[in-house]
């Protein structure tokens, strides 16, 4: 039969994918997820379920407390000092630049995204649990920055305008400046402006387990190898659209209520007063929908080969289908299985030996509360008074019993119980140290201390702890260098512009889309405090040896330069260049002096000293005369200024008289003209009889005003 592939349609994918999802592992109520629920009660203590009344309930905590003991080891190698991988150059023209790619991976894994915290979540998932997942992906981050500007020009102004800012709110002011003496007007602006700004970052984080949907045909601890990945999850509908979901499609869609929550991520959550089905928010956009994220091998487009794929399900719509080369998922374990994803946990080791030390527990202090307040018997013929006094007794349980007069009253009798139990107890607690390599008591016991030699308990504890060094080795070869490497990847991908980034004291620039692909990573991994110590010895006596073979040529100071680097890397007290600045920053080593020469130099010395005096005065004097030229070419400049700013005042006077003079003149001008025009008003006047009619009314008005009425 030949074979002949055809496309897929998004509802034939669709079906794909939730055939996929139903029969992941980590899937709610799955065998994964009832053990990592059942890890969760362990190591918080819950009660088993099969206590009785009247009886010990005690739980003793085997589990959180090797998963605590072994934590500080780990925090110690990851979340200490300023990295804990390197990139390994490729020849000597790569030294620099892997160098650099080291750097800046660390800072974005460890200072960006608060590392510390994100790398303990995970080793403390990986120690709980089959398996702990983190995720890395590239964010991109949107905003509108607002400043104000004051005192800009038209040629500022428009330099604004081509880096992108937007113009919201416009002053303008008219200045004056004084250029070369000569005062000249000048616009300036008052703006508001707005630009939009975007940034992509890396972000990681640790995943709950029952979140990350693994392919049920999966064999490796590595994710990049599993034919789908999925990341199920409730999302607010805010953070949908600012995806670009649309929002029209989301409203059409059941939220996270129509969801039933997993016994697992109830128990995780929400303790015994708390409801997940009251959950709702009075707030319509920030309502949730169970988004699945998933990340999958299909032939999608029919041409019989499949292809890696992005696909955005949420309820049974499609909002994302595209072709990707990356997948964001890590994967840690502390017991790995060969040729299975789900490894083991340290709570798988010691869980059954939990039970077992918690029902001892509780028989010993059964027996101890029965003999302390062990049960009395009374006869129903008693006499009433001592029944009386025996109700008073809190601590007594009364049984009624009939039977002779002898026996009216008496206690129950046990036999104590407690040195056979703890010789018991103590046994599973050497059980436990050898399943886990934990041993608190090792370190802790002064009897041990005293006890033991240097050389034998130092080596105790070496066994002690290989198999501490043998988890964090582990974790350093899989997940840890996965992340890092999927780090460099995404900021060569995404991080298309110059970064600043201040390390080690200084500000470092740097492009990662210009970085080459890498391949080659080593994990730095100090295993466990004794080994530590052991190395710090061992490397000061190597530098003892190199110092000694300096002389002879046969090391130079790079060399124990490396050595005193890693005795710093091995302290965690900083980098190096705190301590010991690198080649270019520091001066050569001087050979040792010639022994005629330092008796030539003693010969000497006295005119030596006297020329060094000589000179010093000649230096003191030229520095003097040096100064006062610098004063006396200062004190020109300022009657050089001063010359200037007086012949721009006279300048500006004598514009100032020529143009009062001007206006002087064309007031004569207006007068004298005004002066003809009266007196040629006056002339026609007394030639029209005009003067004489009038000087006949005002002779009769005022003869009429001397006469009475």
């Amino acid at each position: 039969m030949a074979f002949d592939p055809e496309p897929m349609d998004e509802d034939e994918l669709l079906v794909f994918l939730q055939n996929k999802i139903d029969s992941a592992m980590n899937d709610e109520d799955g065998e994964l997820s009832d053990n990592r629920a059942r890890s969760l009660d362990y190591y918080l203590g819950r009660p088993y379920g099969d206590e009785r009344v009247g009886y010990s309930k005690v739980t003793t905590r085997e589990s959180m407390e090797t998963v605590e003991w072994i934590l500080p080891s780990i925090m110690r190698v990851f979340g200490a000092g300023e990295r804990f991988v390197e990139f390994e150059p490729e020849g000597r023209a790569d030294i620099e630049a892997a160098q650099q790619d080291t750097d800046v991976v660390n800072h974005i894994l460890l200072r960006q995204n608060f590392g510390w915290v994100q790398m303990y979540q995970w080793a403390k998932d990986a120690l709980m649990y089959p398996n702990g997942y983190a995720k890395i992906w590239p964010e991109e981050r949107e905003w509108i920055e607002t400043k104000r500007f004051s005192g800009i020009t038209a040629g500022q102004k428009a330099a604004l305008l081509e880096d992108g800012w937007e113009i919201t709110e416009e002053e303008e002011e008219e200045t004056v400046v004084d250029v070369d003496g000569v005062v000249q007007p000048l616009k300036v602006y008052e703006l508001t402006a707005e630009k939009r700004c975007e940034k992509v970052e890396i972000k990681w984080q640790s995943v709950p387990g029952d979140e990350v949907l693994v392919d049920d045909g999966c064999n490796s601890w590595n994710l990049d190898e599993a034919g789908f990945v999925a990341h199920r999850r409730p999302v607010p509908f805010t953070t949908l659209v600012e995806m670009g979901c649309d929002p029209d499609r989301l409203s059409e869609i059941g939220n996270a209520e129509d969801h039933d929550w997993s016994d697992e991520r109830v128990g995780r959550q929400y303790t015994d007063d708390e409801n997940p089905a009251n959950e709702s928010t009075d707030d319509d956009s920030m309502r949730q929908y169970w988004v699945e994220e998933c990340y999958v091998r299909v032939d999608f487009d029919g041409d019989g080969l499949a292809e890696h794929r992005y696909c955005l399900k949420i309820g049974n719509e499609l909002f994302a289908n595209d072709v990707v080369d990356f997948q964001p998922f890590c994967s840690l374990t502390s017991i790995l299985m060969p040729h299975r994803h789900p490894g083991l946990s340290m709570n798988d080791a010691v869980m059954d030996l939990q039970r077992i030390k918690s029902t001892l527990t509780r028989l010993v202090l059964d027996n101890a509360y029965r003999i302390n307040t062990g049960r009395t018997y009374i006869d129903e013929n008693a006499y009433a008074e001592q029944t009386t006094e025996l109700m008073q007794d809190a601590q007594a349980t009364m049984i009624p019993v009939q039977g002779p007069p002898q026996n009216a009253v008496f206690r129950e009798q046990h036999q104590p119980i407690t040195q056979e139990m703890l010789s018991v107890i103590k046994y599973f607690d050497e059980d436990t140290v050898i399943r886990t390599g934990v041993a608190p008591g090792m370190a802790l016991d002064p009897k041990v201390l005293q006890q033991s030699t240097e050389g034998a308990f130092a080596e105790a504890m070496t066994k002690a702890s290989e198999r501490i060094e043998l988890i964090v080795r582990l974790m350093a070869e899989t997940g840890v260098k996965q992340l890092c490497l999927k780090a460099h990847a995404l900021a060569r991908a995404h991080v298309d512009r110059d970064l600043v980034i201040q390390l080690r004291g200084e500000f470092i620039e740097t492009n990662p889309s210009a970085w080459r692909e890498r391949a080659s990573m080593t994990v730095n991994v100090g295993l466990g405090f004794n080994n530590k110590e052991r190395m710090t010895q061992l490397l000061g006596a190597i530098l003892q040896e190199q110092k000694e073979m300096l002389g002879l040529g046969m090391v130079d100071m790079s060399h124990i330069r490396h050595t005193f680097a890693k005795m710093i890397e091995n302290a965690d007290v900083g980098h190096v260049d705190s301590f010991v600045p690198p080649a270019e920053g520091r001066q050569p080593p001087q050979a040792p002096p010639d022994p005629v020469a330092m008796a030539s130099a003693q010969l000497s010395q006295q005119q030596l000293q006297l020329a060094q005096r000589q000179q010093e005065h000649l230096e003191r004097m030229d520095q003097m005369r040096f100064q006062l030229d610098a004063a006396q070419a200062q004190r020109d400049a300022q009657m050089k200024a001063m010359d200037q700013r007086l012949k721009g005042m006279e300048l500006m006077l004598k514009r100032q008289a020529q143009a009062f003079e001007s206006a002087l003149t064309q007031a004569q001008t207006a007068k004298a003209a005004e002066e003809a025009r009266s007196l040629d008003i006056e002339n026609d006047a007394a030639e029209s009889g005009v003067t004489e009619a009038l000087e006949g009314v005002t002779r009769a008005l005022t003869a009429g005003s001397g006469s009475g009425p």
